[in-house]
């Protein structure tokens, strides 16, 4: 087993051996004295790795963009309080929609969001922006193609991103090929 500088050691012999130590801390004379200890057991923390940059970036954006869809259910509890059925919206995209084109909605919304300090121009800006994430997210080269050749093609691709796709539990491969097999089948 590979013990990194970070990882986080207990040393165990009949009893706990001093105190949790990072490896880094723990002189190369002592380690290779306890590690050659054969009534010894150490305990390995593994340090989790940071994440990269890009993978930081990318849990941001949806952390940022899951706290603008709540505010979007929020903002459209609030806008449909007291309004009677017909006048309601099921959703935030039919209610953003209208913004523009019906000026009693874009003045009710401007009323409600204004106790927030908040404009129709910043909704325009939190809506932008969590739609541009969704293009990055749901791609369209995912959706089912035309023709067996490209359908075909697809479920090669789907099994390759499987390979890189990390904290598959047991049995989440065979159960996601399937899937993807229904998903991109010729008709």
């Amino acid at each position: 087993m590979q013990v990194d500088p970070k990882d986080t050691v207990t040393w165990v012999k009949y009893k706990i051996e001093g105190k949790q130590a990072k490896r880094s801390n723990i002189p190369d004379n002592v380690w290779d004295k306890v590690i050659n200890e054969k009534d010894a057991l150490i305990i390995v923390d593994k340090h989790k790795k940071d994440k990269c940059f890009g993978e930081k970036r990318l849990d941001a954006m949806n952390d940022v963009c899951h706290i603008i869809g709540l505010w979007y259910g929020i903002l459209l509890e609030d806008y449909n309080k007291e309004l009677p059925d017909d006048k309601k919206f099921k959703n935030f995209g039919g209610m953003y929609d209208q913004i523009a084109k019906n000026k009693k909605v874009e003045g009710r919304i401007s009323g409600l969001i204004r106790n927030y300090g908040m404009t129709v121009q910043d909704i325009k800006l939190l809506f932008g922006y969590k739609t541009l994430r969704n293009r990055t997210v749901h791609k369209n080269c995912l959706n089912r193609g035309a023709t067996a050749s490209v359908l075909s093609q697809q479920v090669q691709n789907s099994l390759q991103q499987l390979h890189l796709a990390p904290d598959q539990p047991p049995g989440f491969s065979r159960a996601f090929e399937k899937c993807a097999k229904w998903v991109y089948k010729k008709n």
